[in-house]
């Protein structure tokens, strides 16, 4: 009978993570329920207003890579452009905001992307998880602010900056030996407003 119910038990599990997974929500976090990628984009163009580097001095706009994997679907790369857009308002220090797209391809084609559009910070698009760590060994090289709307680049992957749903409101995540590999340093006013990782 015990070994009925353990069987049962695990069966019920195995069939909700299924659900979970055919849903997409597995594959893409953003979608999940809470705060939406918009409200997302905004917290994050908000806190990257606080960050200290070299190109923050410099004159032009603020640029910003949306990247994604080669195989992610097109329309998530959209949706990240339009809520970009609708947020074009907001200044990154007193720089406006200019987006791009570029797709992964290997390590040395994307460094040399990034250099020639003086990137300063890339945003690392929903359903990019099979790239994001080598996107992430570029940025460290070549120091530049990575940024996302997945909570797990940050907890799992590395990300320096991203946001997470908690009880429907968007929470900044910090992971601050991502932000030294990528030699970012944030205002400690804006630290203590986000949950922060070592």
């Amino acid at each position: 009978m015990a070994c009925k119910r353990s069987c049962i038990a695990i069966l019920s599990a195995g069939l909700v993570l299924g659900l979970w997974a055919s849903t997409g929500l597995a594959k893409n976090p953003v979608t999940s329920p809470g705060v939406s990628l918009s409200e997302r984009v905004k917290t994050l163009l908000t806190a990257i207003s606080f960050h200290k580097s070299k190109g923050m001095r410099e004159p032009g706009p603020f640029v910003i890579a949306l990247v994604s994997d080669p195989n992610a679907p097109r329309e998530l790369v959209e949706q990240a452009h339009a809520a970009f857009d609708r947020h074009k308002k907001i200044k990154v220090g007193r720089k406006p905001i200019k987006v791009i797209e570029l797709v992964y391809e290997d390590g040395p084609k994307f460094k040399a992307a990034l250099l020639k559009a003086s990137v300063d910070a890339v945003y690392i698009s929903a359903d990019s998880r099979r790239v994001t760590r080598q996107v992430l060994n570029v940025t460290r090289e070549i120091k530049i602010l990575s940024i996302t709307a997945v909570a797990d680049y940050v907890h799992r992957l590395g990300a320096s900056v991203g946001v997470e749903s908690r009880a429907g409101k968007a929470k900044l995540l910090i992971n601050l030996s991502s932000c030294k590999n990528e030699g970012v340093e944030f205002d400690a006013r804006l630290l203590r407003l986000a949950s922060v990782y070592f």
